[in-house]
């Protein structure tokens, strides 16, 4: 984790104000002194604003329960917050020129309410034009990450996987791939999804779909996804065979025993992965890899299929 810089403008601002207020002092406890009597003699909810332009914080949390009597839970933060000597940001092409000049290549954000505020689907629904953001589509995925940071406003870290390999990330490019479902009951999403099905006007369209990180469920995110029968079947045999599988195993599967067109549903479960990899539920690993210990079978998110005449999900 680093820091971003653009979440953060206003905490910089107010870095620069106490650095040049202090410039002299050297006694940490008269910086803060000064600091407490500056953070006082703004409005509460101006310097809220300036703080955190989103409102994400709590208005108990440091430094707007400011109420003029200055605590060691208070110093600490303050201190480390609005008078680091060494505090260094980073805006997405600063963190790209970091990890190229260390020989690391980014692989993808770990922490999932970064992860959607900065994709291109989120630009959509916070408003962009739809034609723009089609364009962005064909960015990088640096360029991507720099815009939506400075669309989005809010981003205060950099939580990043990184890696030695140019190409880490294991996708449906390789077919030897098992397909799984992570955090979240694949049978479950099954049934959901197949209720969704029985909807008119569905099939091949985009569902909106939300879901949510249970550890925060206040936190929703919208999603548009293109689900298909196709898809279906293709999830249906990913929890049928208990997630064993390859990718290319379960389409000569569903050949035989369904008679399927192979290349139209091919194109359609790479559509749908793709449209899914934000949230992290629908992941792959190599055959003969065993799923992950501690997280292997936890109920870490959930799913609800809104706007339907009787919606269904996964509370």
């Amino acid at each position: 984790m680093v820091y971003a810089k653009a979440g953060r403008t206003g905490v910089y601002q107010f870095q620069k104000l106490l650095g040049l207020l202090n410039e002299d002092i050297k006694e940490r406890n008269e910086e803060l002194e000064n600091t407490s009597a500056v953070l006082n003699s703004f409005d509460k909810d101006n310097l809220r604003n300036r703080l955190d332009w989103k409102l994400s914080s709590k208005a108990s949390d440091p430094p707007f329960a400011l109420t003029g009597r200055r605590t060691e839970e208070w110093d600490i933060e303050i201190y480390d917050r609005l008078c680091h000597k060494q505090d260094k940001p980073f805006s997405t092409p600063d963190l790209y020129i970091w990890l190229y000049n260390a020989g690391l290549h980014f692989v993808s954000n770990n922490h999932l309410l970064d992860k959607h505020r900065l994709s291109i689907e989120n630009l959509e629904i916070l408003g962009l034009d739809r034609k723009l953001v089609n364009k962005l589509k064909y960015l990088s995925t640096e360029e991507q990450h720099t815009i939506a940071e400075l669309v989005d406003g809010g981003i205060i870290n950099h939580n990043i996987y990184v890696s030695k390999k140019p190409k880490s990330k294991a996708t449906l490019e390789d077919e030897n791939m098992v397909p799984y479902f992570y955090g979240v009951n694949g049978s479950n999403v099954i049934e959901s999804f197949r209720y969704a099905l029985k909807n008119p006007g569905i099939e091949d369209k985009l569902l909106n779909v939300e879901t949510f990180w249970r550890v925060r469920s206040d936190n929703k995110f919208q999603h548009k996804w293109p689900l298909t029968l196709g898809v279906l079947q293709f999830l249906t045999n990913v929890v049928v065979h208990e997630e064993t599988l390859t990718y290319s195993e379960i389409l000569d599967k569903m050949e035989n025993d369904l008679k399927i067109d192979r290349k139209k549903v091919a194109v359609e479960v790479k559509r749908f992965f793709e449209a899914t990899s934000i949230t992290d539920m629908f992941l792959f690993r190599k055959k003969g890899v065993a799923r992950e210990k501690l997280t292997a079978r936890l109920d870490l998110f959930g799913i609800t299929v809104p706007n339907l005449p009787n919606p269904q999900g996964m509370e």
